[in-house]
């Protein structure tokens, strides 16, 4: 297995996983193609033989990028962010059915660990947590995260006004977000 930076032909086979993984229409094109144009994004993927296995979607978030994300994500808590502090929202972490277990998401982590631990203050994400439990997170535990808070419903508005089905839920996701924090200047 290979981990590396995506690359703009990948993005056929990260669409296809995210819909797999979490439901048609909840990552499109255009958005992806953004993020492969933002300095503040990072796409990493895990490859074996041309085929991506996984991949994850971490973006900076300075004081003024902070704000936007709060306004963005009405749900969540207005009282996160510390002052001066840079934090990394790892956005999306999928990994295709097939090479679950193979420990691709564990290298997702911790190479984003180990590739912001000089340049940020916290990392944190939001995991799905729905009946059939928390989707990541005994990977997250295993790599320095902590769980900071539940929040019931938490895609439940987004996935109304971006026309998302939750691949559990059948239609507009009731799934809980439990959110996770790993701090970069505690080892």
């Amino acid at each position: 297995m290979q981990f590396r930076k995506a690359k703009i032909e990948d993005i056929d086979q990260i669409i296809a996983i995210a819909e797999a993984q979490l439901g048609y229409g909840y990552l499109d094109y255009s958005y992806l193609y953004e993020c492969f144009h933002s300095e503040k994004v990072i796409i990493d993927v895990v490859c074996y033989r041309h085929k991506v296995l996984g991949f994850s979607i971490s973006k900076i978030l300075k004081s003024n990028d902070q704000a936007n994300f709060l306004a963005e994500k009405i749900n969540f808590p207005s009282n996160f962010f510390l002052e001066k502090k840079t934090y990394v929202y790892r956005e999306l972490t999928a990994v295709d059915e097939q090479a679950q277990g193979r420990g691709v998401a564990s290298r997702l982590i911790s190479s984003g660990i180990e590739y912001f631990k000089l340049k940020c203050d916290y990392i944190f994400c939001e995991a799905w947590k729905s009946s059939r439990g928390v989707h990541i997170h005994s990977n997250l535990i295993r790599n320095g995260y902590k769980e900071y808070i539940q929040i019931k419903d938490y895609w439940f508005k987004d996935s109304i006004d971006k026309s998302y089905a939750c691949n559990i839920c059948r239609g507009a996701c009731r799934c809980t977000a439990v959110i996770y924090v790993v701090d970069l200047n505690n080892d």
